[in-house]
């Protein structure tokens, strides 16, 4: 994966600590027409708008503009168009625009390091590529535009770009304890299986209590 530098946006731009892990990643466009990661992130830096994204990605790398553990403020509305995707429980990845031609497009280099980014995203939290969403998918916002109407397969390819980019799909399965099937998601990698936690301490529950938390971006598992 390209290099993520760092460059955190206004601190009223964002909310407080989410309550739990992200379940949804949630594709948006910036709407210019020759833009860089560095370029938004230093007008998120310097601006108040009471909006942000986590990430912002271009040809050559990668911006983080607001942590993962925080809820960044880019999928709101008064009105939704998704059953549950939210802010608080989402995560907003921004495509640049690197080629100023008149048209609002993205690269292809730039959607590969997009997807380099949603797979390692959807690796650390146990995200299924079904959960890769537009920002019109949660309010009918025309987000990113060459995704929606006629482009409207781009979505779909991008799942399956961001699948090829993890070599396996995230997918249901379940865990048998002491006899019983419990539902767990789970990659499956050359022969080997591997589990979400928080799902296998679901279904561990009432066998080994274990509990599932972070301390930032580091899992912790206590043992009662």
């Amino acid at each position: 994966m390209v290099p993520i530098k760092v460059n955190l946006c206004n601190r009223a731009d964002y909310g407080g600590v989410r309550a739990k892990n992200p379940e949804w990643i949630v594709m948006h466009y910036t709407a210019n027409d020759g833009d860089s990661d560095e370029g938004n992130g230093k007008y998120f830096h310097n601006t108040i708008v009471k909006a942000s994204a986590h990430y912002f990605v271009d040809d050559d790398s990668i911006t983080s503009s607001v942590p993962l553990e925080m809820v960044a403020w880019h999928c709101g509305a008064n009105q939704y168009f998704h059953p549950t995707c939210r802010n608080w429980n989402s995560v907003g990845v921004e495509l640049c625009d690197t080629v100023k031609n008149g048209v609002h497009d993205v690269t292809e280099k730039t959607l590969q390091n997009a997807a380099e980014l949603v797979a390692w995203l959807c690796g650390k939290y146990g995200i299924p590529t079904s959960h890769i969403i537009r920002h019109y998918d949660v309010t009918h916002k025309i987000c990113p535009a060459f995704w929606c109407g006629a482009g409207v397969d781009g979505i779909v390819k991008f799942r399956e770009r961001v699948e090829d980019e993890m070599g396996a799909k995230i997918e249901q399965s379940v865990v048998i304890v002491q006899g019983a099937e419990k539902p767990v998601r789970r990659v499956l990698v050359e022969g080997q299986n591997f589990l979400n936690l928080r799902d296998l301490a679901k279904a561990l529950a009432g066998v080994v209590d274990l509990e599932i938390g972070n301390r930032g971006s580091i899992a912790t598992i206590t043992v009662e």
